[in-house]
């Protein structure tokens, strides 16, 4: 375990940043909303107030680990999540349960660790979350997906590769756990490009949060080629179909002025192009 944390069950899907679109109750919502969906804030209710439907369609086919939706409301809603292979809208289509998800009066940001109900789903097109209240106003604050694209969907793309196996990392392994203030960690990780015929340009390795405090969670976080100097960002030349990046090292640096809370950051990188 993560410290008090259960262990993430694999890495979150950054669906705010590929295209994925949401839906309530049928109609297209922002991408603002997208993004106060998947961050970890019980600030900003995701559509609105009201019992309904919220449907995260996907551009491509998703095999799925782990589904958490958080809500609150006059009435503990007590939802219902589901998953679809066609949906296009978040409310047609066909649909199988999933299980429930965290709910009720006041939680907090600790229930994206809690919450989370561990699946075993391929090729999802669209993962839907309901209120579902008997009465009252129920409402949706996030919903966070853990997996990764299915193989069908052919894409190109790097993936977080383990530092010296030739498998994919682990969703725990660059989760620091429980640290102190005025203490620092380096992790190591390895980037694989799946694709089959091109190859990854230029791909720039740096980090970011959707919900954050001051100072802030994503400055603490620097990388290293050569595990000696580090910086916010780092740049990978190139990495050719199939192969495996060097050695990549994260530096996390808690100072002893940190807020106190569960904080979240995620690690990217970003491919300028592919040839």
């Amino acid at each position: 375990m993560a410290g008090n944390f259960p262990d993430p069950v694999d890495h979150r899907i950054a669906y705010d940043l590929d295209g994925t679109r949401l839906y309530y109750n049928g109609g297209l919502l922002s991408a603002g909303y997208v993004s106060s969906c998947n961050d970890e804030a019980d600030g900003v209710v995701v559509g609105g107030y009201g019992n309904g439907a919220y449907g995260l369609v996907f551009p491509f086919l998703m095999d799925i680990t782990g589904v958490m939706a958080r809500g609150a409301g006059q009435v503990n809603p007590y939802g219902q999540c589901y998953w679809s292979p066609d949906s296009l809208d978040g409310y047609n289509g066909t649909w199988t349960a999933i299980g429930g998800y965290a709910v009720g009066g006041g939680m907090g940001g600790a229930a994206h660790r809690t919450g989370v109900t561990s699946v075993s789903l391929t090729g999802v097109r669209c993962i839907r979350a309901d209120t579902g209240a008997a009465g009252g106003q129920a409402y949706i604050y996030g919903i966070h997906v853990y997996g990764t694209y299915s193989v069908s969907a052919s894409l190109d793309r790097l993936e977080a590769w383990h530092p010296t196996l030739d498998q994919r990392l682990g969703g725990a392994v660059l989760d620091f756990g429980d640290v102190p203030r005025n203490s620092l960690q380096v992790k190591q990780f390895r980037i694989k490009n799946r694709s089959s015929t091109l190859t990854a340009n230029t791909i720039t390795v740096t980090c970011d949060s959707l919900t954050d405090t001051t100072p802030p969670n994503s400055g603490m976080h620097t990388f290293s080629t050569d595990g000696v100097s580090y910086a916010a960002t780092q740049i990978v030349t190139s990495i050719a179909p199939g192969a495996i990046s060097p050695i990549l090292y994260v530096k996390r640096v808690t100072p002893a002025n940190a807020v106190i809370a569960l904080w979240d950051v995620r690690f990217k990188g970003i491919v300028t192009s592919w040839t």
